[in-house]
């Protein structure tokens, strides 16, 4: 099968086979052109692709897609960075509270393949918010419990898209 995804500049397809494609059955042959056609006909009418993605196994949006086990999960190496800056700013326990945003936005992006994972976050939207535009200061007790929870959620950050899906949608207004 060939699994397909699009997200305003980034579009890519998986192509879940063994073979290369050359050597594929003839429903996975193409993939490449199909990707390209994609990316022609949405620059023709203004809306250029940032990156395209086709193959066996792909890394998108801080992601990795792998036909193995059929999951997503972070990419390692950015989920490796983003545990190392954590780590540093809890050992520091001092930072800007902008320091503590972009952090906390880039966990949040990654915690996306596991949506659980959000929970963790509380308080540190308040601290942010009254302190963004102070200096460095000490982390609050409760900031640094909740980059320290999404540290240790860091290595369960993945999906199965094998497990089946809800045929109902939800929508919360």
């Amino acid at each position: 099968p060939l699994v397909h995804w699009e997200f305003i500049d980034d579009v890519g397809a998986l192509v879940v086979t063994d073979q290369e494609e050359e050597d594929a059955p003839s429903e996975y042959r193409g993939a490449s052109a199909i990707a390209e056609a994609v990316r022609v006909g949405l620059s023709e009418v203004g809306l250029g692709l940032h990156k395209v993605e086709v193959g066996g196994e792909v890394k998108s949006l801080g992601h990795e897609i792998a036909p193995e086990d059929f999951g997503v999960r972070a990419a390692r190496g950015r989920l490796w960075e983003l545990m190392d800056l954590t780590d540093e700013i809890l050992l520091t326990g001092r930072t800007y509270a902008r320091s503590v945003e972009v952090v906390v936005s880039t966990w949040c992006w990654l915690q996306m393949c596991q949506r659980s994972a959000l929970s963790v976050w509380s308080a540190v939207y308040g601290f942010i918010e009254k302190h963004r535009e102070d200096g460095v200061l000490p982390l609050p007790r409760e900031v640094r419990e909740e980059l320290q929870a999404a540290l240790h959620l860091g290595v369960f950050l993945e999906a199965s898209m094998r497990l089946p899906w809800s045929p109902r949608a939800v929508s919360y207004t």
